[in-house]
């Protein structure tokens, strides 16, 4: 599998990445077969995986999170690249509606509380890729830019992009 650099992020991600949300994160998907999907697609080389905190009702990132425990029993933590979203407090990949954005909170302490939490639930030490979640670009705010840069300053991200 080749990799491709992240923009100019030094982050190197494989061509194909794996998406993890929808029915794979839902409780009805039977979690080992989530998590063998997880462990197959690693060993053809797939090091990408992007989720969200607030996918499949809140159930996708600690699936994920447990497949990473078992990568992590086979590979260093830098054979993967784990991204991850913030900003939404409903249990759905929000849109940029302004009905979804109602129920998102970009706050500096959701932002930071959020990032705790994913890292908790992914088991992976650091966020490699954490992204602001249908955002709108008149939400920007020093506050926040100073947020994120503290983010990666502490080592909790390694790169912060947007995803809408």
């Amino acid at each position: 599998m080749k990799l491709r650099e992240l923009g100019e992020s030094g982050i190197k991600v494989s061509e194909i990445g794996l998406g993890c949300s929808g029915f794979w994160g839902d409780k009805r998907f039977p979690d080992r077969k989530a998590i063998d999907i997880i462990l197959s697609a690693f060993k053809q080389g797939v090091n990408f995986f992007d989720t969200g905190s607030n996918y499949s009702n809140f159930n996708a990132e600690p699936r994920l999170g447990r497949a990473i425990k078992e990568i992590l029993r086979i590979a260093p933590r830098d054979s993967i690249v784990v991204s991850t979203k913030a900003g939404s407090n409903v249990g759905y990949a929000p849109t940029v509606a302004d009905d979804d954005l109602y129920h998102s909170d970009f706050s500096p302490d959701a932002l930071l509380r959020t990032c705790k939490k994913s890292i908790e639930n992914l088991k992976c030490d650091y966020i490699d890729v954490f992204q602001l979640h249908g955002f709108k670009p008149d939400l920007l705010n020093d506050e926040m830019f100073r947020c994120l840069s503290d983010l990666k300053t502490k080592g909790m991200v390694r790169a912060v992009g947007v995803n809408t």
